[in-house]
């Protein structure tokens, strides 16, 4: 049998162990820290379910080194769903119809300011003020993205 874990503990035993051991004594009997002791006898409880996502490894699809402000970017977003979507990864439906539109954007998006009608790509400049930005797609582009001219490490 394997031995009990700290917050396995009913709270009740919890206070009569309080009342013969200090909180440090408390955690070395069942593997804790004091800190983790003092938590479970003033009611602290665990979250059900940890909550856990690997990012994956999207650097074919953000091959740059993305500063923090530009994070949270529509592009930089529509980029994500976009790697996760190609890396075999689960889309809620809103995601996947924000995923289709944008497909649909850069496939049709007509840029009038540089007189260019055709698809686009998303390109980022780490010293500009908004970090990403549309361009006018290249031949040698592919997955939405302007390929940065030197390697990113």
């Amino acid at each position: 049998m394997s031995q009990r874990r700290l917050f396995e503990v009913p709270r009740e035993e919890m206070t009569l162990l309080a009342a013969e051991h200090t909180d440090e004594e408390i955690g070395e009997m069942f593997g804790a820290t004091k800190q983790a002791a003092w938590s479970r006898r003033r009611g602290y409880e665990p979250p059900v379910e940890r909550v856990t996502r690997s990012a994956g490894d999207y650097r074919r699809y953000i091959p740059w080194v993305v500063d923090v402000h530009h994070q949270g970017h529509y592009l930089a977003r529509m980029l994500r769903l976009h790697a996760r979507y190609n890396t075999g990864g689960e889309l809620a439906e809103k995601q996947q119809r924000m995923l289709a539109a944008f497909w649909t954007q850069c496939d049709h998006l007509v840029v009038t300011w540089a007189e260019y009608e055709g698809p686009v790509v998303v390109a980022y400049d780490r010293n500009h003020t908004e970090g990403f930005s549309v361009v006018a797609a290249r031949a040698t582009d592919e997955n939405y993205i302007r390929q940065p001219e030197a390697a990113v490490t």
